[in-house]
């Protein structure tokens, strides 16, 4: 096959100094039953970047981050940083984090437990600094290379929101090859929460890693991992190196198949939606004031201290990237925050008949955006934990209420919008 790019891929790690560990400096984000800083490191944690230029010199980075939490703010620092080094423009730059719930905190949100709601300030910066160096070193690796895409399935996963619910089984791999046919860089993307670490107070990339690591020895190269639509699920078994190698040995499957290359250009395209939260309801604060949860008389504190300063909404960004034309063309979409595995059926059936790869958690992660059978299935009544996507994950943002029944429908047809721009296949 004809080498129609030009492809670098580099990792830098993002794992915390010893010492700032042992001076007890680093907390963990993603679990409410956490009280203390991290105690040790299982398995370092990382920064990928994968960097794809064509034949016009339009290049896109996909980069993924092994954090759990992640905000608007840093993805605009680090994109502006690495235009001025590259001149690549910031809208081609696209960081996904894949939520592991083992990793610094990022993120300052004031309902949290005291030592995670707010991140170390030299780790943030130390952060910064690798994400950027990771891009860069792709950047300035890129060589000549053949893309090649497949579709198969991992079980790894089970929806935890209702019993028996809808699982996205998608998983997808991009297989990146040098003039001798070797790999450069293998991503794969599928989407389930990085919860099957059973030690919570160690630094981890969760099964992520793990499967990285089996993919990585048997074909060389660099595994990358992209984080889909993963709002309500969880592995299936909790166990970290069970999920890993499952995972890893269903990539390894799909490399070993057949492919099918990608040839063309690449576009990408961006869309900013506004979505809105639901009014303040005095009374959940005052309920939320008098109970014994300290988490919820946070939130009730914080709402209120805010006022009429308090968003009612909450921006996010969805990216659409093309690569290839025509039948050869495969397609990315990626969204900001929690995306519920509900979200993949409707927007997969705008376009049913395309090579299209869903991702939450993308330029920023700062809320779950369930859909109305999510909301209903068990009756949402916020706050309250009995229907968590729905309503007591906005309490752990911090945001004042979830968003409208409005919201759906417009994140779905949004997608209309952003593959029309994308091109002439949809």
């Amino acid at each position: 096959m004809h080498a129609d790019y030009w492809v670098g891929a580099a990792a830098q790690e993002i794992t915390p100094p010893s010492e700032w560990i042992a001076q007890r400096r680093i907390h963990l984000w993603g679990y409410a039953s956490r009280s203390g800083p991290a105690l040790g490191v299982r398995d370092t944690i990382g920064s990928r970047a994968l960097a794809i230029r064509d034949s016009a010199n339009t290049c896109i980075v996909l980069v993924a981050v092994d954090v759990c939490v992640w905000h608007t703010s840093l993805s605009q620092t680090i994109r502006v940083r690495v235009t001025r080094a590259t001149g690549i423009p910031g809208e081609h730059i696209l960081i996904n984090v894949t939520h592991t719930h083992s990793a610094p905190v990022t993120v300052v949100i004031p309902t949290w437990n005291p030592g995670v709601d707010h991140p170390e300030v030299e780790y943030l910066k130390f952060l910064q600094d690798q994400v950027i160096g990771s891009i860069i070193q792709a950047v300035g690796q890129q060589q000549l290379a053949t893309l090649h895409w497949t579709r198969g399935r991992t079980r790894i996963g089970i929806n935890r929101h209702v019993q028996d619910g809808v699982y996205d089984e998608t998983l997808d791999v991009l297989v990146v090859m040098d003039g001798r046919e070797n790999p450069i860089a293998i991503a794969f993307f599928h989407g389930c929460h990085p919860t099957a670490l059973t030690d919570l107070d160690v630094i981890s990339a969760d099964y992520v890693g793990v499967a990285r690591d089996i993919v990585e020895q048997t074909h060389g190269g660099i595994a990358i991992f992209f984080q889909g639509c993963a709002g309500t699920i969880k592995p299936a078994v909790k166990e970290v190196v069970q999920t890993g190698k499952t995972l890893g040995e269903d990539v390894n499957a799909l490399v070993h198949g057949s492919m099918n290359g990608l040839s063309g250009a690449i576009r990408t395209h961006s869309l900013q939606l506004e979505l809105a939260l639901q009014p303040v309801d005095p009374s959940a604060l005052e309920r939320a004031k008098s109970t014994g949860d300290p988490n919820l008389r946070c939130w009730a504190e914080h709402v209120s201290r805010l006022g009429d300063s308090n968003s009612d909404k909450l921006a996010t960004q969805i990216q659409g990237v093309r690569i290839g034309a025509r039948s050869s063309a495969w397609y990315l979409a990626a969204s900001a925050h929690e995306i519920v595995a509900e979200f993949t059926k409707p927007i997969r059936a705008i376009a049913p008949s395309q090579r299209l790869t869903l991702l939450g958690y993308t330029h920023s992660q700062m809320a779950y955006l369930p859909t109305q059978d999510v909301l209903a299935n068990p009756a949402c009544e916020f706050p309250a934990w009995q229907n968590y996507e729905g309503s007591m994950a906005f309490v752990w943002y911090g945001h004042r209420a979830p968003f409208t029944p409005e919201s759906e429908n417009m994140f779905i047809t949004s997608h209309t919008k952003l593959f029309d721009a994308l091109g002439e296949d949809f």
